[in-house]
């Protein structure tokens, strides 16, 4: 972890903290035994497992979406199109005329 904080030019107090954060994303492994080391995934292995991620977690969103869709609120917000947005993107309600 020295060598590679070293090249990285990333401190050595927060390499672990950024090999952390690759190794959620399947960019690298991290031997468990002392010394620590990190090997780099294929790039392809990382893409499709960054895909497959993505499509589970669009697949949470639409469930959600689906149990939300038929309540009452959810019509009401749809039906009078109370939400905006501003110049600046942000969601708003517009005012009462």
């Amino acid at each position: 972890m020295g060598q590679l904080a070293k090249y990285s030019r990333v401190p050595q107090c927060k390499i672990y903290g950024v090999i952390d954060s690759l190794e959620e994303k399947g960019a690298v492994v991290v031997s468990k035994v002392q010394p620590l080391t990190a090997e780099s995934v294929p790039l392809k292995e990382v893409v499709s497992f960054r895909f497959r991620q993505y499509l589970s977690d669009a697949r949470k969103v639409s469930g959600y979406v689906e149990s939300i869709q038929n309540t009452r609120a959810f019509e009401h917000l749809y039906r009078t199109r109370k939400v905006a947005l501003r110049s600046n993107g942000r969601p708003s309600l517009p005012s009462q005329t």
